[in-house]
């Protein structure tokens, strides 16, 4: 047992080794196709990881497995758990013959290419290689144990690109979608609240540094993130 966990441990050191190499190459990078591959690549590895675990792997896996997949797969739709959005995904997955690996492997890879796209948005605002190492670390093993509320957090995480560029209508499509899938999602509108509040404010010449805004804003997600994944 003990030499299991060693082998686990290293497994996922080597893991985190390459995908942060693969961050940095990408911010060194200065030709887009490249940037384009080295993020692909850190998204299909955590993806494939994701997709291949075993069923005991994660708290929700064997449940999800038993209580939404078995039920659909044996026609019972109406029976399934999780939201509308969640069991339309594994009916349109298990119709075409996939099983329930490759159901948990695109669920990951959506949930990821979501979280690591925005990321890369985010670079801007610091390191993308220090972001990806802190999302491994706290939230990779997180997203095996509740993959239904990290799609759902992805969405509302990505879409927050929306509400710099004041796209508010298609930000509350985002969160709504992602209400069909978890319905804590519903915490994603605070972010819409917080964004308001910071218009008027600047309309009524508040001082009020940009980018520590922005940062704030980053810290309130990643707030936001734990609560959805301690719910």
């Amino acid at each position: 047992m003990g030499t299991e966990y060693l082998n686990s441990y290293i497994f996922y050191v080597v893991i985190l080794i390459i995908i942060t190499m693969l961050a940095k190459l990408a911010e060194c990078s200065q030709s887009v196709s490249r940037r384009r591959i080295f993020i692909i690549a850190i998204i299909m590895l955590l993806s494939l990881i994701a997709g291949i675990r075993g069923y005991d792997i994660g708290r929700d896996t064997s449940i999800y497995y038993s209580s939404t997949y078995q039920r659909i797969v044996d026609g019972r739709f109406n029976a399934a758990h999780g939201g509308i959005l969640y069991s339309a995904i594994f009916y349109l997955i298990s119709s075409i013959g996939g099983n329930y690996s490759c159901i948990l492997f695109i669920v990951a890879l959506v949930s990821y290419s979501l979280i690591i796209v925005r990321l890369w948005d985010l670079g801007k605002y610091s390191y993308f290689s220090l972001m990806i190492f802190a999302f491994y670390c706290l939230w990779f093993p997180v997203s095996l144990n509740v993959t239904r509320q990290f799609l759902s957090i992805a969405m509302v995480f990505f879409a927050t690109r929306f509400l710099e560029l004041d796209k508010k209508i298609l930000f509350c499509l985002y969160v709504i979608l992602a209400m069909l899938i978890h319905s804590i999602s519903i915490l994603g509108f605070g972010l819409l609240i917080i964004n308001c509040l910071n218009n008027k404010h600047n309309r009524k010449n508040f001082t009020l540094n940009f980018s520590t805004y922005k940062h704030s804003k980053f810290f309130f997600i990643a707030i936001l993130i734990g609560v959805f994944l301690l719910y």
